[in-house]
């Protein structure tokens, strides 16, 4: 009976040690992942302002110069129904710096059916103060 007992143990054990690490294998997985689309992301939004596309800021601000900041967060309370990453960034233009947070989010929902990188698009106003908001989104953003 002590036999079985210490070979159940044994094996719940073993069992247990496994699921930690497919646990941290498949969340270091999706933090490479997230990082990588927060990066693209972030490339295709400078690409845009550099592009024709983002006349109302270059109006506003001058020509685009580069973006600066690092890094990225997850939404605290999401209400969207999908996720995305947060990217809060300076915008360096000719005439002014301003905030401006990027929005890359979910392809599947956000794009369905669409296997590239989407066309950043400008949401809503701007100002000096509050900056701008630009959302992007990603084929391989996945929660």
């Amino acid at each position: 009976m002590r036999l079985n007992t210490k070979l159940l143990v044994t094996c719940i054990s073993g069992l247990c040690v496994a699921g930690i690490v497919a646990l941290v294998w498949n969340g270091q997985l999706k933090k490479r992942l997230h990082e990588r689309c927060a990066a693209e992301g972030q490339a295709s939004t400078e690409k845009f302002l550099h592009s024709d596309a983002a006349v109302a800021l270059t109006e506003a601000y001058g020509p685009f110069i580069q973006l600066s900041g690092q890094g990225f967060f997850y939404p605290v309370w999401n209400t969207m129904g999908y996720l995305y990453l947060t990217l809060d960034r300076k915008g360096v233009f000719q005439r002014a710096t301003i905030p401006i947070r990027i929005y890359v989010t979910e392809g599947r929902a956000t794009a369905p059916g669409s296997n590239q990188l989407g066309q950043p698009t400008i949401e809503g106003s701007f100002n000096p103060m509050q900056g701008a908001r630009i959302s992007v989104s990603h084929p391989d953003l996945k929660p």
